[in-house]
């Protein structure tokens, strides 16, 4: 199966290089496509991985802190969180 997902951390910024991404929070879901970006703020609880049926390569950028994990994980991510419509269209 092309679906490989994470759970919550703590990343900020993915860059979408290619195939077809889903990026979830408390209240939006969002498919991003090849050469798009999302932008996760600070401590925000998210979840991102490969949309439905689809591949999916994407570069994370974050600042790591001083002290502490890198990453808060959180609990996995259920299937009605990842098979949810999508909240919004990204441009």
């Amino acid at each position: 199966s092309p679906v490989g997902l994470t759970d919550d951390g703590s990343h900020h910024l993915f860059a979408f290089v290619e195939g077809e991404g889903v990026v979830g929070t408390r209240t939006a879901r969002r498919i991003y496509r090849e050469g798009w970006m999302a932008f996760i703020p600070a401590d925000e609880w998210h979840w991102h991985g490969a949309a439905q049926d689809h591949f999916m390569t994407h570069l994370t950028m974050y600042e790591a802190p001083a002290d502490g994990p890198e990453t808060t994980w959180g609990e996995q991510v259920t299937d009605a969180e990842y098979l949810a419509t999508p909240t919004e269209a990204v441009p």
